[in-house]
């Protein structure tokens, strides 16, 4: 079997502008349901109201049939009132008894010597009862009677005692009871008839907010995985999902990385050509070199041939994607960059590292210490980091290497946090302009000013340094610093997926 929420899926419109529309419909549609019932009830609570005085006067005429000597029949007033004759048994769910005061009369009129109202739930207010001693007319009376019991909205049990004594026609008929199940029956009260559609109206809206961040989803998913592919090429195809907006986009992102992938490759295919078809005329050069008699012509000739094969190792080193294929590990990042240190300090090199600054706690007031204490941890910090550590060395060895030529000593720092670690160069040379900060990091690019051909490389340490931050997921930033000299700061994420 299939999964039930591709099914559904696969009934939606293929584009996204349709499913807005569609979403849209539906959300239309369900408040005009909710309108549409409420509409319905409010209709029937009116036309309840309206039949209310035909109930009454069905009540009044059926009394005074009974007074008469006539027996009603059961069904009296269009079918809205039914009457019993005697008390007989009440059902067993009217526990409520309420007595009503009588209705109004002209002289040697007969009426009702009891009006007792029996309930589920519920009595009729005050102000109800004060509404009934006001009614002119025993036919107001029942009418009034009737409408409060349309808007009490409990069923409702009438029992109306006739008079017994001179002038009563048929003693035998002396209890009648009234009821009218479509208009004194159970029905929520208005309050709660809004508070229900507020209800719905509210889970409407939650509905369309939770099947927008649904509609959406698809969108920021596939903007999510191309931001976390960042600038790497040699990745899985992204999927092609969603309608039919994101499945383009996805392609067109799947297209353009392949495209990439195959310019670079051929790149890097073309340089490895290029390399050996000019390293074999370089070691015969240097061979031939070597017969050279004259010693300072042979020591140019050789620096050069140095510099040549320099140039084009840099150059591959720049172009190859061994930083993307090297495998993602956990170490030891103090001990890493304390090694590279060692190994730079060993050969005499002006080069200090320091470890992780120790963990510091501040405490809170309690009631046990009403004064806040600070915790600090001396003992030495072991950094584990994700990282690709073959690539990691090389960044921080170009950087070493650049403080060293241009600004003449390099104290390399690391710090830890929740979220990423941070590595800082320092140096004392001349710093760099603000307006040539980024451009210091494009290959090839060098400046002139301050880094000569002869003390310096051809441009690529920090543009080799920029690919390894990418492809962490980092970021690298240049800053002068105001007693002088430059600080290189490099911030990598804890994580690397």
């Amino acid at each position: 079997m299939g999964n039930p929420t591709r099914r559904w899926a696969e009934l939606l419109p293929a584009s996204l502008g349709g499913r807005i529309l569609a979403l849209q419909f539906a959300g239309a549609a369900a408040i005009l349901g909710v309108g549409s019932l409420c509409a319905i009830e409010w209709a029937a609570r009116e036309r309840d109201a309206a039949r209310a005085d035909l109930a009454g006067w069905a009540v009044h005429d059926a009394m005074m049939q009974a007074l008469d000597g006539r027996a009603p029949s059961g069904e009296f007033g269009s079918s809205s009132v039914v009457v019993r004759h005697g008390p007989g048994p009440l059902p067993a769910d009217f526990t409520v008894q309420q007595r009503l005061p009588a209705p109004p009369s002209p002289p040697a009129t007969l009426v009702p010597s009891d009006v007792t109202l029996w309930l589920k739930a519920g009595s009729l207010s005050d102000r109800s009862r004060a509404t009934l001693d006001e009614a002119p007319t025993t036919r107001t009376y029942f009418t009034l009677l009737s409408r409060e019991l349309v808007a009490l909205n409990r069923e409702s049990l009438l029992v109306v005692t006739l008079p017994q004594g001179p002038g009563v026609l048929r003693r035998e008929v002396s209890t009648l009871r009234f009821e009218s199940p479509s208009l004194w029956r159970d029905r929520l009260p208005p309050v709660s008839v809004l508070l229900s559609a507020l209800a719905a109206l509210g889970a409407v809206f939650v509905a369309l907010g939770v099947a927008s961040r649904a509609l959406a989803r698809p969108i920021h998913t596939l903007a999510s995985s191309i931001d976390a592919r960042g600038e790497e090429v040699q990745v899985p195809p992204l999927p092609e999902t969603g309608p039919v907006e994101a499945r383009a986009m996805a392609r067109a992102d799947n297209r353009l990385r392949t495209r990439l992938a195959t310019v670079l490759a051929d790149q890097t295919r073309m340089l490895a050509a290029v390399s050996h078809d000019l390293r074999t005329p370089s070691t015969r050069l240097r061979l031939r070199v070597e017969l050279v008699a004259e010693a300072e012509l042979r020591e140019a000739l050789l620096r050069d041939l140095d510099e040549m094969d320099e140039m084009l190792t840099e150059v591959l080193e720049f172009l190859s994607h061994e930083v993307r294929e090297e495998a993602v590990k956990s170490v030891d990042l103090t001990a890493l960059l304390q090694s590279v240190c060692d190994d730079y300090a060993d050969l005499g090199r002006p080069v200090t590292f320091s470890e992780p600054p120790p963990l510091t706690f501040h405490g809170v007031p309690t009631l046990f210490a009403s004064t806040q204490q600070t915790h600090v941890f001396q003992h030495a910090r072991k950094v584990r980091q994700s990282c690709r550590p073959t690539a990691l060395r090389r960044a921080l060895c170009n950087l070493i290497d650049n403080a060293l030529k241009y600004g003449h000593r390099a104290d390399v720092q690391l710090d830890a946090g929740g979220d990423a670690v941070r590595i800082a160069v320092h140096d004392n040379g001349p710093g760099i302009p603000e307006d040539e900060m980024e451009k210091v990091f494009l290959p090839l690019y060098r400046l002139e000013s301050s880094r000569q051909r002869s003390t310096g490389g051809i441009g690529l340490g920090l543009a080799i340094v920029k690919a390894v931050v990418a492809a962490h997921h980092g970021r690298i930033e240049l800053r002068n610093r105001p007693e002088g000299g430059l600080v290189v700061s490099v911030e990598l994420p804890r994580s690397l997926a």
